[in-house]
């Protein structure tokens, strides 16, 4: 993980805390919601990446 990274990809955040089921927790989860590019990709926060570790 890079310590000043702003944003991670879906496939980041997956490999690092092991879910593959990450859009499922943003419906469950209202608070866990990453940011969109225009094109529709998701990119997480460092925040958004603390809180899936916790899931």
């Amino acid at each position: 993980m890079h310590p000043t990274k702003r944003y991670y990809t879906k496939a980041e955040v997956a490999s690092i805390v092991g879910l593959a089921v990450l859009v499922w927790w943003e419906h469950e989860i209202e608070s866990f919601t990453p940011k969109r590019t225009k094109g529709g990709h998701r990119r997480y926060t460092p925040e958004d990446l603390e809180m899936a570790r916790h899931i």
